[in-house]
């Protein structure tokens, strides 16, 4: 898991405040079934998948600028990529052009929150679980 957010160029606390920013589910399909872990690191690979644009870096590694999102394997292997190959006037599925028009790894509410985004291992069940106490922090006016 680390070798791979290292890969995308992502940090343990960008990579949590993506999924955070996700509500702890894949970006297209919603799907959040992934394991709890309490607070173990898998022994499995994580089923998350860090989805980038192939046109900046090619597939396997990423600058960092161009991931888009977190996704779960079926999204990330079959669904995306096959609307990606169709011709531009052929991709009029609503879900896909939002998500690729404006990425959640890209947008305010994946910045790291500090004290909390680098708290916690990726995906680790106290991160998931502490979301039900850092929604007031992230809402509260400074």
């Amino acid at each position: 898991m680390l070798r791979r957010m290292c890969r995308y160029g992502l940090s343990i606390a960008q990579y949590n405040a993506i999924l955070r920013a996700q509500e702890f589910a894949c970006a297209l399909c919603g799907d959040d079934s992934e394991e709890d872990d309490f607070g173990i690191p898998h022994v499995k690979a994580s089923q998350w998948h860090i989805d980038h644009d192939h046109a900046c870096c090619g597939p396997g590694v990423s600058c960092g600028n161009c991931v888009r999102g977190l996704l779960c394997r079926k999204c990330n292997v079959e669904y995306l990529p096959a609307y990606e190959r169709l011709p531009m006037h052929m991709r009029d599925s609503p879900l896909f052009n939002a998500y690729l028009a404006a990425p959640p790894a890209q947008q305010p509410t994946a910045q790291v929150i500090e004290g909390r985004d680098n708290m916690y291992l990726p995906t680790s069940h106290s991160f998931i679980m502490d979301r039900q106490f850092a929604a007031p922090l992230e809402c509260a006016p400074e």
